[in-house]
């Protein structure tokens, strides 16, 4: 076989290599653009190498196989409007198993980092969005999946705007009442979007439908206020640089930001947003509590519909009272002092000399496990950090407060 990207490269003696998505690989696992020389599909499609060959040997090779499975079991074709099609997958002799789908001209991530540079993002127009992000989730729930890696990355948008939401390498099934399937892997997820329990690597129960609430949360407050939940806080106790990087390879960090992130409320969008409506505010600070039971409490079998009816009572009130046009994002936010933050926290920033990382700035995946099992402090790769065991210690709010309302 010829190298990855070189000219006349084809995987599955049908997807021809064009090129290198534009998108940095995260985890070793690269994009490309391609072609099909079937010509079935007459566009350019995505290529994402997900597991190497079985003949390659290796405790990581074993870890990408087991997370691939999960990936390659999604139906080909049509699920719902607002969850990518998966057009072809299956396993190539040489390079491993892959997955095809359309490639599209757009990411929230992007759309966010264009519109916060021209001012344009509105209240109505993240709503918008939001409702049908909550509508793809709701989709892959009825099959029993919680996608586990949520964010603005892995939001691709049409060209008419529709939200497709994509890459489901971390995706699980639940079961049981609560959603717990009562099993755990090396826990994967993205800072700052993944909620505390998933960071923790608890016990399996944790993967249920709440941690994803917890993630589309976090995309909703990343859409109007610029950044998302606790990296104001982690870059106000010295966790992340100004432009919320963290050091590249210090485990010491990424438990400090843990421990952080399991004992912290985030700052209302209220307080950051006077205009910002108090329902929203209130649906986010729910959806974002470090509890997962109380993100969305009630009947575990109405929760979906729950937070649907929730969401979408939000968005018709802001329409109908006239406040969709408000301007959100990095440049109508008041930022917060967090004098008492700082207090509480008693450590100051992450000294030394360390070489400065993007994972946390631009929403890279992480995975908690040693790159090798004998080597507890080994790291084979920058953003990867030994397991961490959970634990739930006093919590309390980052404006000082005991329930989130500024009060003592």
């Amino acid at each position: 076989p010829g190298n990855a990207g070189s000219p006349g490269w084809v995987i599955g003696r049908r997807w021809h290599i064009v090129r290198p998505l534009s998108n940095a690989p995260e985890l070793g696992r690269t994009p490309y653009v391609a072609e099909d020389l079937f010509g079935e599909y007459p566009f350019e499609v995505v290529v994402k190498i997900v597991a190497p060959p079985p003949g390659v040997a290796g405790w990581q090779g074993l870890g990408e196989r087991r997370h691939a499975q999960m990936e390659m079991s999604l139906p080909l074709g049509h699920v719902h409007e607002n969850i990518a099609e998966v057009l072809d997958c299956d396993l190539d002799p040489d390079y491993g198993s892959y997955i095809v789908a359309r490639l599209y001209p757009n990411t929230l991530e992007r759309y966010l980092q264009e519109a916060n540079g021209r001012d344009s993002l509105t209240l109505g127009e993240a709503l918008r969005l939001a409702e049908q992000m909550l509508a793809g989730l709701r989709a892959a729930w009825d099959r029993n999946l919680v996608h586990l890696d949520l964010k603005p990355a892995n939001v691709a948008l049409t060209e008419s705007g529709t939200v497709k939401l994509i890459d489901f390498g971390l995706a699980k099934h639940y079961q049981g009442i609560n959603g717990g399937n009562y099993t755990t892997t090396a826990a994967r997820f993205t800072l700052f979007y993944a909620p505390p329990e998933q960071m923790e690597r608890r016990d399996g129960s944790w993967i249920n439908r709440n941690a994803d609430i917890r993630a589309l949360g976090a995309v909703i407050y990343r859409m109007v206020t610029g950044y998302p939940p606790m990296l104001r806080e982690a870059h106000a106790v010295g966790l992340v640089d100004s432009r919320g990087r963290a050091p590249l390879g210090d485990a010491a960090t990424y438990l400090r930001m843990t421990d952080l992130i399991s004992a912290v409320e985030p700052v209302g969008i209220a307080e950051l947003i006077s205009y910002v409506p108090q329902d929203l505010d209130l649906l986010l600070r729910a959806w974002l509590r470090i509890d997962p039971e109380m993100r969305c409490p009630g009947n575990p079998k109405g929760m979906a519909e729950r937070a649907w009816l929730e969401l979408t009572a939000v968005a018709e009130r802001v329409h109908a009272a006239g406040e969709a046009d408000y301007p959100v994002g990095s440049r109508v936010t008041q930022e917060p002092d967090f004098a008492e933050l700082r207090a509480r926290w008693q450590q100051g920033p992450v000294a030394g000399s360390k070489a400065w990382g993007e994972g946390a700035r631009a929403g890279g995946t992480l995975e908690l496990t040693p790159a090798e099992p004998a080597t507890a402090g080994g790291f084979g790769d920058p953003t990867t950090v030994p397991g961490i065991a959970g634990g739930a210690g006093e919590r309390w709010y980052s404006n000082g407060s005991a329930n989130g309302d500024g009060k003592p």
